[in-house]
């Protein structure tokens, strides 16, 4: 998998830990704190990279520590960095998470200022853009600005795949003027009854309506159900594996990943299939939202180089 490029959001995550069994609104638990390298097309980008993928990643970073662990997780994971911008005396962006005894979300906060600085003439400089002009596959996330959107789509939405990664309910809306230019999607439920208008409906019937409004190949996750993969007017349901959790962000993005790594290699829908089972069982039993250990699933690929 060559010349991939992912643009989106790089931040630290926070995640804090309740231990007790019951979480209480309004009053303080027993617990921990972790630090992890997130954000959704970092995690791709990452998890690309411990594929063993060729990828460049485009974001902004601020000049403090949070920065200095986002760009090393990267380099570690053999990702190109030189294409992200860092903002002198700025922040980071970060996401802070309470997660309760099983790794679920209570609640979550996003400080996400930097990446609005991804914006069209950002992408235009020299550089970034000859990036843009070479990619064999260009994979966003809903973090980008509609007209950072707006100028990838205008030049590149017709001659090469383009993957998104809906992120949430607020941001799967900026998607919605480019699904015929979409080849890949993954969202969850409630992003794909936005995109489809179809709500309290069936996710099967979701993920068929998203290839009849343009979209190649459409993933739509729900949660510990698994998830399903429609392409043209055929759906396919994938049971997600049994694992004890310890935490859950991260899951889908590593699913996502390990999809586009099987469709670049031309693998068949059951085989990208149970990749995607394992890549994202692999990262619930991982504390933070990669797991390094994606290099050995690519190992265990047959046929793969």
């Amino acid at each position: 998998m060559t010349n991939v490029l992912v643009i989106g959001g790089a931040n630290a995550d926070i995640y804090g830990h309740v231990i007790a069994p019951q979480a209480v609104s309004g009053d303080s638990h027993p617990g921990f704190v972790s630090i992890h390298a997130g954000g959704v097309g970092r995690n791709i980008a990452e998890n690309l990279g411990h594929l063993g993928a060729d990828v460049s990643f485009i974001s902004r970073l601020g000049d403090d520590a949070f920065a200095d662990m986002l760009k090393t997780s990267l380099h570690h994971a053999g990702v190109a960095s030189h294409l992200i911008s860092q903002s002198i005396n700025s922040a980071s962006d970060t996401y802070l998470a309470i997660l309760n005894a099983k790794g679920e979300l209570i609640s979550g906060v996003n400080s996400m200022a930097l990446i609005d600085g991804v914006d069209a003439d950002f992408l235009s400089q020299p550089d970034r853009q000859c990036a843009l002009d070479h990619a064999n596959m260009i994979i966003l996330d809903g973090n980008l600005t509609d007209p950072a959107l707006d100028m990838i789509f205008s030049q590149h939405g017709a001659d090469k795949p383009i993957a998104v990664d809906a992120v949430s309910s607020i941001k799967v809306k900026r998607f919605i003027p480019y699904l015929e230019q979409i080849t890949y999607i993954k969202c969850n439920q409630i992003e794909a009854a936005i995109l489809t208008d179809i709500h309290n409906g069936d996710i099967h019937d979701m993920a068929i309506a998203l290839t009849k409004l343009g979209i190649d190949t459409a993933i739509i996750t729900h949660g510990a159900r698994g998830f399903v993969i429609a392409h043209k007017q055929s759906c396919l349901h994938v049971p997600a594996l049994k694992v004890e959790a310890s935490n859950i962000s991260g899951a889908g993005d590593a699913l996502f990943a390990s999809f586009l790594y099987a469709m670049a290699h031309k693998m068949d829908m059951q085989q990208a299939a149970s990749l995607c089972q394992q890549a994202a069982a692999l990262t619930l039993r991982h504390d933070g939202p990669v797991n390094p250990a994606m290099a050995e699933l690519a190992k265990g690929i047959t046929g793969i180089k």
